[in-house]
């Protein structure tokens, strides 16, 4: 009988519960995972880098710094070597005079060139000298006399001509004495003057062009 009350407590006396020690091997885990995680911040050199999309304005900003790198255009050449030698220029006038008469002319002027040209109609003129080369007696001064049938200046277009024509009484100018000649010396004299707007090419040259011309 007390074999049989000692077997029954043996069964009915509660054995203590073990702890459950799986909990402590994850906290372990989750610190060596803490330990040997990469920490974040700037990425130290050598290090993989991520490309960055840049702002549209940065863009922007990269094709105009290109653009300004690239060689500049050059401009229009207005030197005598190239105007001057592909615009060209006759004279058409009388060459007798009555006294007291107009003597009229006419510039020919022929774009060779690849661009239009402006040619400044007030630049238009003559001198006068003697047979032997000397001058006559100047009475007045009228050289480049303003003239109101042109424009100041007259673009033409490659290819193209354009008459300048003129008309002016040398002796409002001259002291010319009938039976003599004299040498004419017609210009075209503008080396500075340039059309305002700054579009396309300027005559910036000297022309000369002489004519004898009989006084009757």
């Amino acid at each position: 009988m007390s074999f049989l009350i000692l077997v029954l407590l043996c069964y009915s006396t509660p054995v203590p519960a073990q702890k459950k020690k799986q909990p402590e091997k994850k906290q372990a885990e989750k610190k060596k995972s803490e330990k040997h995680a990469k920490p974040l911040g700037p990425e130290k050199p050598g290090e993989k880098k991520v490309a960055d999309k840049k702002h549209p304005e940065e863009k922007q900003a990269d094709k105009r710094t290109a653009e300004a790198k690239q060689p500049e255009k050059k401009t229009v050449d207005e030197r005598p070597t190239s105007v001057c030698n592909c615009v060209m220029m006759k004279i058409q006038a009388q060459d007798t005079l009555g006294d007291d008469a107009y003597i009229t002319y006419t510039f020919t002027v022929k774009n060779r060139c690849k661009e239009p040209v402006w040619v400044n109609s007030g630049r238009f003129g003559f001198f006068v000298n003697n047979f032997s080369g000397g001058r006559p007696r100047v009475i007045r001064d009228l050289l480049f006399v303003k003239r109101a049938i042109y424009p100041a200046f007259v673009l033409i277009k490659p290819g193209d001509n354009f008459d300048f024509k003129f008309a002016d009484n040398p002796f409002d100018e001259y002291q010319l004495k009938r039976g003599n000649r004299y040498w004419f010396r017609f210009t075209y004299n503008n080396t500075t003057i340039r059309q305002p707007s700054g579009k396309h090419l300027n005559y910036l040259c000297k022309k000369e062009l002489q004519r004898l011309v009989y006084i009757r």
